[in-house]
């Protein structure tokens, strides 16, 4: 619990408002107990944004069909969309980004690092 509140406390004072909604998705039981412990230590504005959504019930599945359209997400999350994550297709679609930034990047001379120090200082004559 030492570490969970050393982090909680990392993320709350370095990074204030930066998380919007955090969303667990049929997380293990544990997780809400546990959270329940930790929830005390955090501050109530940051604590209130952690959220616990169960497949099975749909009190909580309201949430993800407030914030996601349905038709588009993943079955995994309780959408409709039966195509599951392929990681050989998201690879070959990282790849191709990456090709494409090494091209726009080839005439931008700013992105390149400057190796070579100019002094703006004035010689005394």
């Amino acid at each position: 619990i030492k570490s969970t509140k050393e982090t909680a406390f990392i993320l709350q004072d370095q990074y204030p408002e930066r998380l919007g909604l955090a969303i667990l998705y049929n997380p293990p039981k544990l997780f809400e107990p546990f959270y329940k412990i930790v929830k005390p230590f955090l501050e109530p504005k940051t604590a209130n944004k952690v959220k616990f959504v169960y497949a099975d019930d749909p009190n909580t599945k309201s949430i993800m069909e407030n914030l996601f359209c349905m038709d588009e997400l993943e079955s995994a999350f309780g959408g409709k969309v039966e195509e599951s994550f392929d990681i050989k297709k998201y690879a070959e679609i990282m790849k191709e980004d990456d090709a494409k930034r090494i091209i726009l990047n080839k005439g931008d001379t700013c992105s390149e690092p400057n190796t070579t120090l100019r002094s703006n200082s004035h010689t005394e004559e």
